[in-house]
This record gives structure tokens, C-alpha cells and sequence, in this order.
């Protein structure tokens, strides 16, 4: 075929709503062209280079004795509501009514599928373990998207699921998952990839590694420590702080008149962030209940935490004029108002002399001790780790906050999806016993966020996404730079008799 033929339309200008580099040189370059919010059609170079990147992560799938399936993408709510998923799951799953009237979802993971499929076909000890996948389109009606292909609402998504019979079984195959990731992200080109610990979110199960390509152009934060190689998702990073020795003082009141923040706080009494307790509003999804979470005032709160602690969603306060039911700006642990749910951060643990909100319109309280005043807590890690603070593995304050993108999951997940959908197998002794599993997810068109899971009954999740070439460009050849790494780009040029000849090969 003649270049001059290609169904694609390059651009000398950036688009005036280009996020990022990577998005107006795919733009530019002819690879992508918006359809809606969040979706793309991908042209003729772009769909070269995802069909090189499927083909290498089938290799590597297969390898690991993966066998590829195709689940549809568009399913009975009825799976969905034997998980649990269909009610726990926000707006991000679109939900529809077929022309008889009953519920569909459009996929965004597919363990429900697989529980369905397996369910049927391994019911017996001798069929274990086993581990299938597919590479499908998937929809999630993302809120915010970003950056053209850095998240998107529809994607092309590897997930993997392995079943198997045992603990050991699952943790065994889990590392060859492991393994099979670095080598697949290897082999497309992508420099800094690392694997860190992760919150398993939405899909459950205990142990989760996420992988997250380094770039300054990441949506998520990731924590690492020089010192010893820890590495963990903010999410996931235990804060850990070394709190100073004080001496007890007095409780008094101050009169504080507008002061209102801890930067504001700390000026008005020439005191540190580390010496306040900072208060933080949420609202209970259900019901708008308040909840309040006390940290050192120098901190963050850490969301997810949060949110796995109290065991139900949350946002931040959003009260009508004039209708709050705190001094807001002035809240303290001290003469809250029933009702109010409470969480202490541990890094208040061991403080004596904090200066705190009074519960009163433009008053603080100091010398807070709130083993003295407050009485028994119980202390709980809700906050966010940060740059220099002490790693959870070697005890150095060396941790290192870097950005980067999400670009593939593992999940260990036990007997979640596999129990509550009544997956059962006869094991060696006769009886019937509910398998583990485990998940692997990726997305393929520009490694897209949180777009590939992998369960199992032993399940091991997994998935690297094909479908964000953009990542490539951005992260892995700099912003000028338009060469994609050589096993994945849409052609190869090569010198001949006196001038260069493109082949448009399909193959990795």
C-alpha cells in the first residue's frame, strides 16, 4: 500500500484542548480522532501498533499456560447482583435495559463472566488450575478524562483469571504472573515500570500489586524509598511519623477570629503545622452523616484509607448556607455534637500539646492532650505518606513521592466472586470445596487506568492495557521525540540502494 492511501490525517498545529504532549502527537500524528467524551476511533497506524502489542502480551499469556476466551461485552445484570458488584458499584458501570425491559451492564471487568464460565466447565479437582483471558473492549463511564488516551471511558483491556485449589497453588502462579508482567513491558519498549503494593479497591481480595510506568505526567502518586527499595501506591503506604516528646500544659481557650486554616492558625499563634490537629469534614454517602478524621496538622488525608476503615463511602462536607451542624473551620475532638463519627490518625499518638479547633465559632483550644482530655482512642493509619517521611521497611526518612501511570494489575483474591457465585468443585477426599483465584488486568490502546483485573478461584488478576500507545511517546521517548520503540512501532525504515524504504510489518 502507498503511504499516500493511508486513512489518516496529520496536523503541523496542537489542538487547542490538548491536555499533555502525548495527546496532540497522537492527534497530530494521525493515530487517534475524538468521537465523544473519553472516546476514540484509533486510524490505521494506531491499530498497527495495538495489534503488536496484543500479539506480545498473547505470547507472554500463553507462555504461563494462559488459554484465551472472549467474554461479550455487554451482560445480565444477574451476574452482577450474585457478586454484590451491581449495587456497590457506582455510575462508573453503565447500566441499561434491553428492549424486554431487563437490567444489562456494559463490562468494565469481566470476573463475574469468568466466575460464570468456570463455574460450569471445572468441577472437578483433577481440571485445577487453570488461568484463561482475553483481550476486550470495555466501557467505564469515567467522571473526569484526561489527556486523550491517559483515561478514557472505552479501552482495550487484557484481564486474566487463574483458578486453583490451594493458597500455595495461587501464590506460585501469582509470582509467574508477576514475572511475565516486567517481561511484557520489557519487551513494548516501556522504561520504568515498577511494581508496588496497592490497594485492591472495588475488586477485593488482600494482596495487590499495581504497575506504574514513571512519568511526570502521572495521575497517581507513588512511594518509593531509595534507601531499600521499598515501593507501594499512596494509597496503599502505611504514614509513619516520630513525634517529639512535649510536656503537658493547661487547656485554654484562645480567641482566634477568622482564623479559619492551619496556615492561618500557625501564623496567628507563631506555632508549627506539627503542633495542630487538623480536622477534616467528610459526609457519609447514604445518609450525608458527618464524619471527622483528626490528623497532625503538617498532614493529608489519605481517602482510601479512610474509606476501608469505616467500611462505607464518603465525600467531603458539602453543607447548605448557614445549615452546617459544626463551627466549621473551628472543629476540635472536644464538645462535638452527637452523632458525629470520629477517627484519630496515628500520628496524633503520644502528642500532649496540640492546639486545636474549640467547636466554637472563632475559638481554638491549646494544650490539648488528648490522653488527658479526650480519654481512650483507638488510633488508626488514615493518613498520606509523604516526601521524606520514614519508610515502613527500613525505617529511614527517605521516602521519595514520584507520579506515574497505572499500566497493570495482580490481585490475589481468594474465594471473593468465586463463593458468593456458588462456584464449587469436588476435591480429592469427595467433598466440595469453593476454589481461590486470582486476577491479572492491562489496558492495551495506551495502557489506560485501572482497566485489567484477574481472578480466579485461587484467582490471580492481571492486565496490561493495549490500548494506550500515547503512554509510549510521552513517558518512554520524551515529549519532542515522535519514534515509538521498534516492537511495537507502525513501520520499520531501512536504507536502500541509495534511499529508505518503509515496511509496514504487523508482527512484533
Amino acid at each position: 500500500m502507498e503511504v499516500s492511501k493511508l486513512v489518516s490525517r496529520r496536523f503541523k498545529e496542537t489542538p487547542a484542548d490538548c491536555q499533555i504532549q502525548s495527546q496532540a502527537l497522537m492527534i497530530r500524528g494521525g493515530y487517534i480522532k475524538a468521537v465523544g467524551n473519553g472516546i476514540y476511533t484509533l486510524l490505521p497506524p494506531a491499530k498497527r501498533i495495538l495489534r503488536k502489542i496484543e500479539n506480545i502480551i498473547r505470547e507472554e499469556m500463553d507462555a504461563i499456560d494462559g488459554q484465551e476466551v472472549l467474554f461479550p461485552v455487554a451482560m445480565p445484570a444477574s451476574l452482577w447482583k450474585e457478586s454484590g458488584r451491581y449495587d456497590s458499584i457506582g455510575s462508573e458501570l453503565l447500566r441499561f435495559k434491553d428492549r424486554s425491559g431487563g437490567d444489562m451492564v456494559l463490562g468494565m471487568t469481566h470476573e463475574e463472566a469468568a466466575v460464570h464460565l468456570a463455574r460450569d466447565v471445572a468441577d472437578s479437582y483433577a481440571q485445577y488450575p487453570f488461568m484463561i483471558y482475553q483481550i476486550q473492549t470495555k466501557f467505564r463511564d469515567e467522571p473526569r478524562t484526561r489527556g486523550g488516551l491517559i483515561r478514557v471511558r472505552e479501552f482495550t483491556m487484557k484481564d486474566a483469571y487463574s483458578f486453583h485449589t490451594s493458597q500455595e497453588d495461587l501464590e506460585a502462579y501469582y509470582r509467574r504472573c508477576y514475572d511475565a508482567y516486567h517481561r511484557i513491558f520489557a519487551r513494548v519498549g516501556l522504561p520504568h515500570v515498577v511494581a508496588v503494593q496497592s490497594d485492591s479497591g472495588m475488586m477485593g481480595g488482600k494482596i495487590a500489586h499495581e504497575y506504574m510506568l514513571l512519568t511526570e505526567v502521572g495521575e497517581d502518586s507513588i512511594v518509593l524509598c531509595p534507601e531499600c527499595g521499598y515501593r507501594a501506591n499512596m494509597e496503599a503506604a502505611p504514614s509513619l511519623v516520630r513525634n517529639e516528646p512535649t510536656e503537658p500544659k493547661p487547656l485554654t481557650k484562645l480567641a482566634t477570629p477568622g482564623v479559619k486554616t492551619i496556615e492561618a492558625l500557625c501564623d496567628f499563634l507563631q506555632i508549627t503545622p506539627a503542633q495542630t490537629c487538623k480536622a477534616v469534614v467528610y459526609q457519609r454517602n447514604q445518609d450525608d452523616g458527618v464524619v471527622i478524621a483528626f490528623l497532625r496538622g503538617d498532614l493529608d488525608v489519605n481517602e482510601t484509607k479512610l474509606r476501608n476503615h469505616l467500611g462505607y463511602d464518603i465525600h467531603p462536607a458539602a453543607f447548605p448556607d448557614g445549615e452546617a451542624p459544626l463551627a466549621l473551620g473551628f472543629c476540635g475532638p472536644l464538645g462535638l455534637p452527637e452523632g458525629v463519627a470520629v477517627v484519630f490518625d496515628s500520628s496524633l499518638q503520644g502528642l500532649e500539646d496540640l492546639v486545636a479547633g474549640a467547636n466554637e465559632p472563632d475559638c481554638h483550644l491549646a494544650g490539648l492532650c488528648l490522653a488527658r482530655d479526650v480519654g481512650r482512642i483507638e488510633y488508626v493509619d488514615v493518613a498520606k505518606a509523604r516526601q521524606g517521611g520514614v519508610c515502613p521497611a527500613c525505617g529511614k526518612a527517605a521516602l521519595d513521592i514520584r507520579r506515574g501511570i497505572e499500566v497493570g494489575n495482580i490481585f490475589q483474591l481468594g474465594d471473593k466472586y468465586t463463593a458468593s457465585m456458588g462456584m464449587r468443585y469436588v476435591d480429592q477426599d469427595g467433598s466440595l470445596k469453593t476454589p481461590s483465584w486470582a486476577a491479572m488486568a492491562s489496558a492495551l490502546a495506551a495502557w489506560p487506568p485501572r482497566s485489567a483485573r484477574f481472578p480466579g478461584t485461587s484467582t490471580a488478576p492481571s492486565g496490561p492495557s493495549p490500548s494506550r500507545p500515547g503512554r509510549c511517546i510521552s513517558a518512554a521517548y520524551g515529549p519532542i521525540s515522535r519514534r515509538w520503540p521498534r516492537p511495537v512501532a507502525r513501520c520499520t525504515a531501512s536504507w536502500r540502494q541509495g534511499g529508505w524504504r518503509c515496511s509496514w510489518t504487523t508482527g512484533p
